[in-house]
């Protein structure tokens, strides 16, 4: 695999930046991914995070590929093969954490601490895809990380696992972000198809040690986990095909106001005035770096 590099702007002119549809695209993914992100918590409550990654994606890997097989059978062709199985495989760990993370947190917790990849991102990208970040982006990252510690408050009186797990599913949310844009001229059904068919295939290994009996109920709640992450994968990889990670990132913070509505009416769980102070702590320092990057771009 080559190092990363931003991609050639000859490669697929076909595939011009479109901020306005990527920012509905955005808005969208994170509506969708609030509600899967509540069914799995309650699933959760019963089942192995493994069984949930394998009955999310297996339920809907046969329709997508018979809709590719309806619809365009060249979808099928893989581009870009490094990146797509890093895109793949890293999807896979990425998830695991992710709905590891679920089980040990508050909804609004867990998506406050996810906030912090939006403050990743700009870093990555300065040292990976070669995208300068100066001395003020740099100050507001570390604003932003004291906002994190805010949230977490690392005083003992938060579960240290669901911590872990949830920052370390925010570096994981980063890397996959990054690899999205390095992977925009690839058609997005394509990517989602492989990621879906990866997670399903990684998790049906490890399925005679976790499989449990599942019920009527069950089956309909593991169906929309994998409906709504399906639609959500399929809008946050469209959304990166049109505009930077930098733009379709801060539409995240949309998550917390699902996330506060899905803690209130299911576990009847009011979540802390810490919370969504540091939660506005890392909004604002990515708000300025916003800013900073738009003030960039037009003094050339």
């Amino acid at each position: 695999m080559n190092a990363l590099k931003p991609n050639n702007p000859k490669e697929n002119t076909s595939d011009a930046d479109n901020p306005f549809l990527a920012m509905g695209l955005a808005a969208l993914t994170f509506f969708f991914f609030g509600i899967m992100a509540a069914l799995t918590k309650i699933m959760t409550e019963t089942h192995s995070v493994i069984e949930i990654i394998f009955y999310r994606n297996a339920i809907t890997v046969v329709p997508l590929a018979a809709f590719i097989l309806w619809k365009n059978k060249d979808w099928f062709r893989i581009q870009k093969p490094g990146w797509l199985s890093l895109r793949c495989i890293g999807g896979v760990i990425s998830m695991f954490v992710t709905f590891s993370a679920l089980k040990f947190l508050p909804i609004t917790d867990f998506t406050a601490i996810l906030f912090l990849s939006t403050l990743l991102i700009p870093l990555g990208a300065h040292f990976l895809l070669k995208e300068k970040v100066g001395v003020n982006r740099m100050i507001a990252i570390l604003i932003g990380l004291c906002g994190a510690l805010i949230i977490i408050q690392p005083s003992g009186t938060v579960s240290v696992i669901g911590v872990t797990l949830g920052l370390l599913a925010a570096l994981s949310h980063t890397a996959m972000y990054l690899v999205l844009r390095l992977l925009k001229t690839v058609n997005p059904v394509t990517i989602t198809f492989y990621f879906i068919l990866t997670c399903c295939l990684a998790t049906a290994l490890f399925m005679p040690w976790f499989a449990r009996n599942i019920s009527a109920m069950d089956l309909l709640f593991f169906a929309g986990i994998g409906v709504f992450g399906g639609l959500g994968q399929f809008t946050l990889t469209s959304a990166n095909k049109y505009a930077s990670p930098s733009l379709v990132a801060p539409f995240n913070y949309t998550g917390l106001i699902w996330a506060t509505g899905f803690d209130i009416l299911i576990w009847h769980h009011v979540p802390a005035l810490h919370v969504y102070i540091g939660a506005g702590v890392i909004i604002a320092a990515k708000l300025y770096i916003i800013h900073r990057e738009r003030l960039k771009k037009a003094n050339g």
